[in-house]
């Protein structure tokens, strides 16, 4: 499977498929992405642009900037103003009225039906695209972000530190079955998740609403306003997770150099420093961040393109 994914070109992301062993994956194509597929034989197959059975209301767009085969597809229609998003199950609730209560900017909902939902298309880049120019939206994070912990989410799910221990195992099992990384790495990364579990279960400190999602992909700045996106994994759990996956992600920028070593530094410092506004424990912080680290070794092991720092991001991130 590896192999056969890592030979394709020109591929975006990747995800595991455990019930059906095969893999999806992105790959850009005369510039469009189109989505494929490798079965459990190693049989590649790749559908029409803008085309998936499982998404009946997906066609053909220039603004077709996610699809996951047969689950989920995002299309940016910037002549209608909107952001369309297909998916399989439905859609879930509407949080961005906590978002916009702690200062936000989160996209309203224009139209919402079983398999489709728009939104209004929010001004501004990414944190992660603006790079060194993001300071002054890591600045307003820092300052908002205590208010939508602090919200008042009424009815949320829960999200606890068993659930989270949950996810990252589930990851590390998804790599070792398809391959995706040498054995030695493997072995490092499942000591270091058992070593990190006892960490994780020890008591926890208050609950808050979580985005639980939450990096600087998640977060667009235009200037003046932060807008906060993708609220449908919002929860309640430790505020940790929410700045531990920030931190993770801002040390993972570092070997991708989005950031430069001084910014990254300042990045880093402010979002602890939130940490220190949130009261979240030292010791909670440092399992989250943790936790997010070995999420990331394994979701990244599945991109050809992390493949120039997999093993310096391990390395990182290992425990020995």
């Amino acid at each position: 499977m590896r192999e056969v994914l890592f030979s394709l070109p020109s591929v975006v992301r990747a995800w595991p498929q455990l019930k059906t062993n095969s893999v999806v994956f992105e790959q850009i194509i005369d510039g469009q992405l189109r989505a494929g597929a490798i079965d459990a034989d190693g049989v590649v197959r790749l559908v029409p642009f803008g085309c998936d059975e499982a998404l009946p209301e997906l066609a053909p767009h220039e603004g077709l900037v996610v699809h996951r085969l047969n689950k989920r597809a995002v299309v940016v229609n910037r002549a209608a103003g909107v952001v369309v998003k297909h998916v399989r199950k439905g859609v879930g609730p509407d949080y961005s009225a906590l978002a916009k209560a702690a200062g936000f900017r989160a996209a309203s909902v224009v139209r919402s039906a079983a398999s489709v939902v728009e939104y209004e298309l929010l001004p501004g880049d990414t944190l992660c695209a603006l790079g060194d120019a993001s300071v002054p939206g890591w600045e307003r994070f820092v300052e908002l972000w205590p208010k939508f912990a602090r919200g008042a989410g009424v009815g949320l799910s829960s999200h606890d530190a068993g659930d989270e221990l949950g996810v990252l195992r589930h990851w590390l099992n998804q790599v070792e079955h398809f391959g995706m990384l040498d054995a030695h790495s493997c072995q490092r990364l499942a000591r270091s998740v058992d070593a990190l579990a006892g960490e994780l279960l020890k008591p926890a400190d208050p609950c808050v609403v979580l985005h639980r999602d939450l990096h600087d992909k998640q977060l667009l700045w235009d200037g003046s306003q932060l807008s906060v996106l993708d609220l449908d994994t919002v929860a309640f759990g430790e505020a940790a997770l929410d700045v531990g996956n920030v931190l993770a992600h801002v040390e993972l920028r570092g070997f991708q150099k989005v950031y430069s070593d001084s910014v990254q530094a300042r990045i880093s410092q402010a979002v602890r420093e939130l940490a220190d506004s949130l009261v979240i424990s030292p010791s909670r912080l440092q399992a989250y961040t943790q936790a997010a680290r070995l999420r990331l070794c394994c979701v990244y092991a599945f991109r050809p393109s992390a493949q120039p720092f997999i093993n310096q991001w391990i390395s990182h991130s290992v425990k020995e």
